[in-house]
């Protein structure tokens, strides 16, 4: 489902400040400032600011404060909300653009080089459309991020970019998502024995992106992942797609409703995991697909476990091979037992892909599946149509 919760502390810093103009446009803009802070607050952020006054159709903030309750708040010299338009249903602030800054907190630093932002769709207050009261835009495009503590540069992201359909009540949207340049240096992290590892098997700095592409349809509630593909260089690629319906404005409005009301401190029997797991209830599964595409993680973690136990790389798959028959036998369901056995173990021969799908033959309710899980879950793989193949 495409919900835009892309938009960064720094845009909803934006347009939660234009509520605070002390100007004579005030009066004007005491509807938009109602519909700001509705939204505002809904995402657990706090906000301050010195100065907000209108320019023509635009609103210059200066002085700009935002961080999540407890933290240390990030501070953003000025911030301009360029074009804001009264809409039928909402407002539209054409585009935002958050400019470059330095955040450094408990020893550590956010270098943050900018962004911009446009189509930020804000509800009217009152409203009942569940999809117009989540922060909605149509692109947001990142500049480089970095972060480094007293030891040097800890994580790095080169750009990333995020794109959707204009929000139309009652229509589908699509989206893609691009994350590039992701650099890590594992090295750092607080766990010695962690590093240790990952040192050994030659991770100490990982390179990577993320890449996406999706839609959503209120008419019957069908959301659509494609490839979502997250990429380690020299490593391995992890691509993962569903479908999945029911996901109604209906459900989002109750979804929205219990976690407004947990968030508010209610605690009642009706916020338990129940009336999530009434909710689950309402969606049908229709396609699920895992692939991992081996580039060097396979081999080196066979050979870093087959180190610490004085044994080969060899003894190590054979070893796997014979485990892991008995373990899938659990699953009381010995045709596909042998078929992952016999997958899984030409991976481990010859390391390329495995993918794992779950594909039925027709979309498939929660509630079938969760009694059969109970009842018989044996029959899960041939009702969810689950393969398991190796370098395909």
């Amino acid at each position: 489902m495409a919900r835009m919760h892309f938009l960064p502390a720094i845009a909803l810093a934006a347009i939660a400040a234009a509520s605070c103009s002390p100007s004579d446009k005030q009066a004007d803009l005491q509807p938009f400032t109602d519909a700001v802070i509705a939204q505002f607050a809904a995402n657990g952020l706090e906000l301050s600011i010195d100065n907000a006054k209108p320019d023509g159709n635009d609103i210059v903030l200066t002085g700009v404060e935002i961080g999540a309750p407890g933290t240390v708040p990030a501070k953003l010299d000025e911030i301009r909300l360029q074009d804001v338009k009264e809409q039928e249903s909402g407002y539209r602030i054409t585009a935002i653009r958050a400019p470059e800054f330095s955040h450094a907190a408990e020893g550590a630093t956010l270098e943050f080089k900018g962004a911009d932002f446009r189509g930020i769709f804000i509800s009217k207050a009152g409203t009942n459309d569940p999809m117009a009261k989540s922060l909605l835009m149509e692109s947001a495009r990142f500049e480089s991020i970095r972060a480094q503590d007293e030891a040097g540069e800890v994580f790095r992201m080169a750009s990333a970019s995020f794109e959707a359909s204009p929000y139309s009540p009652g229509k589908p949207l699509k989206y893609t998502i691009q994350i590039n340049g992701i650099e890590a240096d594992m090295s750092k992290l607080p766990d010695a024995r962690t590093r240790d590892m990952i040192a050994a098997l030659g991770y100490a700095q990982l390179r990577g992106s993320v890449s996406g592409s999706g839609s959503w349809n209120p008419n019957g509630g069908r959301s659509v992942m494609n490839d979502l593909v997250y990429k380690v260089e020299d490593a391995a690629q992890l691509s993962v797609s569903m479908d999945i319906s029911g996901i109604t404005p209906q459900f989002i409005a109750a979804m929205q409703d219990l976690n407004e009301r947990q968030a508010a401190g209610d605690t009642s029997s009706q916020l338990s995991g129940l009336a999530y797991m009434g909710l689950m209830q309402q969606l049908v599964f229709s396609r699920l697909k895992i692939r991992f595409e081996d580039a060097s993680l396979t081999n080196k973690v066979l050979d870093f476990m087959a180190e610490q136990r004085g044994a080969t790389r060899a003894d190590m798959i054979s070893q796997a091979k014979g485990i892991l028959p008995a373990m899938l036998m659990q699953l009381r369901n010995p045709v596909f037992a042998t078929r992952v056995a016999e997958a899984v173990g030409a991976y481990l021969d010859d390391p390329k892909s495995l993918t794992i799908a779950a594909e039925p033959a027709k979309p498939v309710a929660a509630p079938m599946l969760m009694a059969t899980g109970m009842a018989a879950p044996q029959s899960l793989p041939e009702i969810l149509g689950v393969t398991v193949k190796a370098n395909d």
